[in-house]
């Protein structure tokens, strides 16, 4: 996780800890509705501490199968790398070549 990432977590969790006391200390002096607002609304603190970390470990796994990849990329040469002709390649070339030239003599 980012450091950003981290303190939002912390402000979440802290939220959701405030929110569970005020639930606790005003129960029974207030409407009970009120007090099931505070629960539900630390679970949902709870709920974004989960999501931010599971956001986290996707773009930590997608940044790995990045790396992995760059790395097998820089491993194979390029296409048109110019390397010389196999024997098979030089055939296909020699016979394109002659019907180039009769081509262009007619």
């Amino acid at each position: 996780m980012t450091r950003t990432s981290l303190g939002l977590c912390a402000l979440y969790i802290l939220t959701a800890l405030w929110l569970a006391w005020c639930a606790l200390t005003t129960w029974g002096h207030v409407p009970t509705w009120v007090s099931i607002l505070d629960v539900a609304a630390s679970v949902v603190m709870v709920i974004a501490v989960v999501r931010d970390s599971e956001l986290a470990e996707e773009r930590r796994f997608v940044a790995k199968l990045l790396a992995r990849e760059a790395r097998r990329t820089a491993q194979e040469a390029p296409p048109a790398d110019g390397a010389p002709l196999d024997a098979d390649e030089q055939a296909a070339f020699g016979e394109i070549a002659e019907h180039w030239d009769d081509r262009s003599a007619a």
